[in-house]
């Protein structure tokens, strides 16, 4: 009886001692996650949100604001003076309010989704039958007019429809205005109508109006509501959609390799290029933060690596200078680029390719965020 006594004694000693180890085990595990989540925690997501609102997004809106004005000025003094030489100088406008636009492009999130505007300002190809319909058959044009169109009848590039042709000839152009009120009534419509949205998403963003400046920072969180992660997305979104969408199509991803020149952003002001650029720029500019705190900086703190341990941020950054590189490369517009040099423009394709999957597979992986958009919805 006593050695049967003394054995349950040593049993239990043992079950104690396995017990023990195990809590210590699960204790330590837990410590390592709770480690591991407050080095990701540790980063200051409310010091990169401040700065990309304050720096860019704020910034951005407010310079499309003022280059929109400008084009709505410009084409009111062409109205009132129909020549060569002040459509030069409403073309050259209206490509300043495109770019300034291409750069606020990549933040469509907030109060230019919710209030359904981006299509409005930029939506393409035009529908130029609309168009045309509208001018032939249309009364009391303004921009309460213009407010009941399709979106692919109003924005940037219907404006470009008006100012450009084909072959860019300025008689042309100008004889179309001259022969029609309701042109120029349409063409300065649409441009009021562009200040108004251009206006209204920088009050909804500016602290003493609308103020989801002050939204967009305290969501710093990173589920998928957060400012973080839909930011990073839209940053991802904007990549996919130059790579499928301004690239792909027309070189003719979609069409058994035959290219589509005829599909290309702003093909009648051959901007298309141009605005390319400025996306990845502006793209870009999100990813660095500008000169203060971006995600790379995050990528940082979280000590993320890439291939033979190189800093993952220096990767994209890499990255980045590869694509602009190859874009700089086409020496053409891009419409004639993909008649005449295609293999420059597969060449940026494949650049973009690469940079998509850093931000969308590594970068997003390394920062425990979750893309929220399909892959349908870059083509």
């Amino acid at each position: 009886m006593l050695k049967l006594i003394s054995d349950m004694k040593y049993f239990g000693m043992v079950i104690k001692t396995l017990l023990g180890i195990g809590i210590f085990a699960s204790l330590a595990m837990v410590g390592s996650c709770s480690k591991d989540d407050e080095q990701i925690d540790r980063f200051d997501r409310k010091s990169l949100l401040r700065n990309i609102a304050q720096n860019q997004i704020l910034t951005s809106y407010d310079i499309f604001g003022q280059e929109a004005m400008a084009l709505s000025n410009t084409a009111i003094a062409f109205s009132k003076d129909i020549s060569e030489a002040n459509l030069n100088t409403l073309q050259d406008q209206w490509l300043k309010a495109a770019v300034a636009w291409k750069k606020a492009e990549i933040f469509n999130l907030g109060p230019v989704d919710q209030l359904l505007l981006k299509t409005s300002i930029d939506n393409w190809p035009t529908n130029t039958f609309t168009i045309e319909e509208a001018i032939t058959n249309g009364s009391s044009i303004n921009s309460e007019y213009i407010e009941t169109l399709g979106s692919t009848s109003k924005g940037i590039p219907a404006i470009e429809y008006l100012l450009f042709d084909e072959n860019n000839d300025k008689q042309n152009i100008i004889n179309g205005f001259t022969d029609s009120q309701n042109r120029i009534d349409f063409l300065l419509a649409l441009c009021e109508n562009l200040v108004y949205i251009a206006n209204t998403l920088y009050d909804a963003w500016e602290p003493t109006n609308g103020n989801y400046f002050n939204t967009f920072v305290n969501a710093d969180g990173k589920d998928v509501g957060s400012s973080v992660n839909m930011l990073a997305n839209e940053l991802i979104f904007l990549t996919e959609i130059v790579k499928n969408q301004k690239l792909g199509i027309p070189l003719g991803k979609k069409s058994l390799g035959t290219p589509l020149p005829n599909n290309v952003e702003a093909k009648r002001s051959r901007a298309s290029l141009s605005f390319i650029k400025e996306n990845i720029l502006s793209i870009e500019a999100v990813f660095l933060g500008g000169n203060s705190t971006g995600f790379d900086d995050y990528l940082d703190e979280l000590d993320a690596k890439y291939l033979d341990d190189q800093m993952l941020s220096e990767a994209i950054k890499d990255q980045f200078s590869n694509v602009k590189t190859a874009l700089n490369g086409i020496d053409n517009t891009l419409f004639d680029a993909l008649t005449d040099d295609t293999i420059k423009v597969e060449a940026a394709y494949q650049e973009l390719q690469k940079l998509v999957i850093l931000l969308k597979t590594d970068m997003i992986s390394s920062l425990g965020l979750l893309v929220t958009f399909s892959d349908n919805d870059g083509d």
